[in-house]
């Protein structure tokens, strides 16, 4: 049944790349940033190499790696590459052999001898020298992305209806779920003076810049709950002392070797099909944990921006319309790219009788982008005008 008056609606946005594109680097250039750049990310630590011929090593990787991709893959971008370098990884330490990836590895080993050979004995990775360079490109693809996207903090009013739905419905009522490592969203309901937490508030001492994770956060009242289950580009895997690894975000400012004593890794969780791996460890096994306990709260979602790529976080939506009989996702995506969505995105988890008319059992479609969206709209398509 629909929410009564009685009830005020409750709502969970879930936003995905695409609500950032006009601001932020989007697949393109960040993909070719990767393969491109000619100077290596400032926050990169490198390893027994100097720095420019672990770039020259590390893109030579990458784009042989992608040549060999493109045969089964089409435009293989930095999600795919990191994606790659990840299996590739894992079955170089057994850590998770995987047959059908053999002779795929084989014809890489052989393609980028003259880059993993820089690597002998594997540097960390004992005598896995294709183990190290995929390691190494997964962190340089990490830092990136994130030296791309920390500088873009001012929206135009491409997040105004998430604001808007906000003020209308109260903090308590509104819970967002993105999949984007920026800062575009926090900065936007910071300026517009509503209270939020992403779960990093305990500071690591008291003149501390870093904060720690605390899944309590998420059990304060009066504030919106953000989780950003790929991570963000303000976050950081630090090992504090031997053996204690401990995940903190950096506030602006903050000099990051102040808090790690040997090593840190940034926590932008990247790759077009191994992301489901990292939902069960480390705080992307806690967020992933408190997203199902959103999608159980909810049974309204807003959904704009998502690529429909991550297959894990799929089933989750999918778990979620199967679980409350009343469930509606009103999903934003302009009329014009029609052919794409139906293309790519209507088989699964997409229901039987979803129309572009908007008429299924769950899914309320809306012809438009959610900066061109209006609340009216929310109320009417979510909540039959109450």
């Amino acid at each position: 049944m629909l929410l009564g008056p009685q009830k005020a609606p409750r709502v969970l946005f879930v936003l995905g790349s695409g609500v950032s594109s006009g601001i932020c680097p989007g697949v393109e250039k960040i993909t070719a940033a990767v393969l491109e750049t000619k100077i290596a990310p400032s926050d990169w630590n490198t390893s027994i190499l100097e720095a420019a011929d672990e770039l020259h090593a590390v893109q030579g990787f990458l784009r042989a790696l992608r040549a060999e991709a493109v045969q089964t893959i089409d435009k293989p971008n930095y999600e795919d590459l990191s994606s790659l370098c990840l299996r590739l990884e894992n079955h170089e330490l057994r850590l998770r052999p995987d047959p059908g990836l053999t002779r795929f590895r084989d014809t890489v080993f052989r393609s980028t001898a003259q880059f993993h050979r820089r690597y002998p004995g594997g540097c960390f990775y004992g005598s896995a020298p294709l183990a190290a360079i995929s390691a190494r490109s997964r962190g340089f693809i990490n830092e990136t992305v994130r030296q791309l996207l920390r500088p873009h903090r001012e929206t135009q009013g491409e997040l105004q209806l998430v604001v808007e739905t906000i003020r209308a419905y109260g903090p308590e009522h509104v819970d967002i779920l993105t999949l984007n490592h920026d800062l575009l969203l926090e900065d936007a309901l910071t300026k517009a003076g509503i209270a939020w937490t992403d779960g990093f508030e305990t500071p690591l001492s008291t003149d501390s810049k870093a904060l720690q994770f605390d899944r309590g956060a998420f059990t304060k009242p009066g504030r919106v709950r953000i989780l950003k289950i790929h991570g963000g580009c303000d976050w950081y895997l630090c090992l504090m002392a031997p053996k204690r690894w401990s995940p903190l975000k950096l506030l602006k400012g903050a000099d990051r070797w102040r808090y790690t004593t040997d090593y840190e890794e940034s926590q932008t969780l990247t790759g077009s099909t191994t992301k489901g791996d990292s939902y069960t460890r480390g705080v992307f096994g806690e967020l992933n944990w408190e997203a199902r306990k959103l999608l159980r709260e909810h049974d309204r979602i807003v959904c704009s921006g998502y690529g429909w790529r991550d297959e894990a976080f799929n089933a989750m939506l999918k778990d979620w319309s199967d679980e409350h009989k009343e469930a509606r996702m009103l999903l934003l995506h302009d009329r014009a790219e029609i052919k794409e969505f139906e293309g790519r995105k209507k088989p699964w988890p997409w229901p039987d009788d979803w129309k572009e008319d908007g008429g299924s059992s769950w899914v309320r479609w809306q012809p438009s982008w959610l900066s061109e969206t209006r609340i009216e709209e929310i109320n009417e398509k979510l909540f039959g005008g109450k």
